[in-house]
């Protein structure tokens, strides 16, 4: 009996639609970890960040942003290594 080639192609897509939620779960929590950080770094104010910041124009602004640059360069950086993870795992 002959296997229905619609199978095969079903299967695949269940295989990346997975691999897809993986990735984006690392990154997920690749951003939870790097807003933490610009959390740390304000609070026990490293290196005078603080200061340096409430000495700008719009100090709310460049908390946020500094927050968001962080969150997303951890974020890429986990879905990065996620992604290989999950190849090697495959």
């Amino acid at each position: 009996m002959r296997k229905n080639p619609n199978s095969r192609l079903v299967s695949r897509v269940a295989q990346k639609r997975h691999l897809a939620s993986r990735i984006a779960l690392h990154f997920a929590m690749g951003a939870a970890l790097g807003m933490m950080l610009g959390l740390c770094l304000l609070y026990f104010d490293v290196a005078n960040i603080t200061d340096l910041i409430e000495s700008g124009l719009d100090p709310g602004s460049t908390r946020s942003v500094l927050g968001a640059v962080l969150a997303m360069q951890f974020g890429i950086g986990a879905a990065l290594t996620g992604f290989v993870l999950e190849l090697e795992k495959a």
